[in-house]
């Protein structure tokens, strides 16, 4: 008698944006997970993105597109990318694993005319932002900043008076040769930024619109987004810190966010 295959989503591939596979495609897979925790969740995208699903997932493939800086990266599109070809990469992820696994599902942007312009090809209030990185991310973090009770996170400056700031170029630098397979920098980052009291940037940066999603107070240098455009990339109404300058956003901390 032939043994019971086990079930399994397949997630990919992915080929867009680093924002788009964080916001609109990786939070729908760990939904998925959670209503289903007996079937196996894979994952097909860029090994840098792993920890997007992080300990979530069962099955990492990683995909390494060649000649990839010939494209650049648009929603969940590459642009210039033959979507035949996409279609053949996502076929041979299926056929790898159908053997093995009874598919209950495969989800994979479509890219194809004007479906890739769709920002919720997939459905918007499923999506879960519980980001689980996986474990040697974690450590790295807390090597970092092993010394620091609190500290704040800031991609715009690196010294903020009577706090202990951590400079995202800095930290990359010192992530860059901790990592190996078993980390990402995008899992160093959401476990830096989940433990800070709050974090400097925009909105137009990736580390302020994660802060977002991970409910990190997020002080907004210059920014020119509307109320109505910060609304749509904040599911959780994350304070949002409007100032001129960094000083300016400190002091609005202070008096009316701090605890």
């Amino acid at each position: 008698m032939l043994n019971k295959k086990e079930d399994a989503y397949l997630f990919g591939p992915f080929i867009g944006e680093l924002y788009w596979e964080c916001y609109r495609f990786a939070p729908y897979a760990i939904h998925l997970k959670k209503m289903n925790p007996n079937v196996k969740l894979i994952v097909f995208t860029r090994p840098s993105r792993f920890d997007l699903y992080g300990k979530h997932a069962d099955i990492f493939v990683p995909m390494n597109l060649k000649h990839e800086e010939l494209y650049k990266q648009s929603g969940f599109n590459l642009l210039e990318f033959d979507p035949k070809s996409y279609i053949s990469i996502m076929r041979y992820f299926r056929k790898k694993y159908k053997n093995r696994f009874e598919i209950k599902g495969c989800f994979f942007p479509d890219i194809d005319g004007w479906r890739c312009k769709v920002k919720w090809q997939f459905p918007r209030y499923l999506m879960d932002y519980d980001f689980q990185p996986r474990n040697k991310n974690t450590a790295i973090v807390n090597n970092y900043v092993s010394d620091s009770s609190s500290y704040v996170v800031s991609d715009i400056v690196d010294y903020i008076n009577d706090y202990e700031c951590v400079d995202v170029a800095e930290f990359r630098t010192y992530c860059k040769d901790k990592i190996g397979n078993k980390a990402s920098f995008i899992g160093c980052l959401i476990c830096l930024i989940r433990e800070a009291e709050f974090v400097v940037s925009n909105l137009k940066s990736f580390v302020g619109k994660l802060a977002l999603l991970l409910k990190i107070p997020v002080i907004s240098v210059g920014e020119t987004l509307s109320d109505d455009s910060i609304k749509i990339i904040n599911p959780f109404d994350t304070p949002v810190i409007n100032c001129r300058n960094v000083q300016e956003g400190v002091e609005i901390y202070e008096n009316h966010f701090r605890s």
